[in-house]
């Protein structure tokens, strides 16, 4: 009797865990889980629980200086990491994004190039930040 009590109690337990497991690699309602290639060195710096920022580049015309310049912008800021996916060589984090954000990097993606930032588990901060530009860094 006792070892049948003490295999339900593992059991329930193993099944509370694998739902833990799933549950927490679900997005909460109203949100995304947006999957984003990344290079191997990114899938491997990143964990499931981190927060990451995200830069994109390009080209942009700039009025005052009536000239196209490449820049910089942080475009999501504290983006939880749901998950990180290896899978045949490549590699890809899964986002939790709402559908508006999900739709800005799905456009970033196709148009710009993407970098993600590994954020400092103690930063909750969101940020207000400048575009950066060689103009700027270089103060033409």
């Amino acid at each position: 009797m006792a070892k049948k009590i003490f295999l339900l109690t593992a059991l329930f337990f193993l099944g509370a865990f694998i739902y833990a497991q799933q549950a927490a690699r679900t997005p909460a309602v109203q949100w995304r889980g947006y999957m984003l290639e990344v290079d191997k060195f990114t899938g491997n710096a990143v964990h499931a629980g981190d927060r990451v920022d995200i830069l994109m580049t390009f080209k942009a015309f700039i009025k005052q200086q009536n000239k196209e310049e490449v820049i910089t912008a942080t475009i999501l800021q504290r983006i939880s990491v749901l998950d990180v996916i290896s899978e045949g060589g490549k590699y890809g984090l899964v986002l939790t994004l709402d559908p508006r954000d999900a739709q800005y990097l799905f456009l970033a993606e196709k148009t710009a190039d993407l970098k993600i930032i590994l954020r400092n588990p103690q930063d909750s901060a969101l940020n207000p930040l400048d575009i950066a530009s060689f103009s700027k860094l270089f103060g033409h």
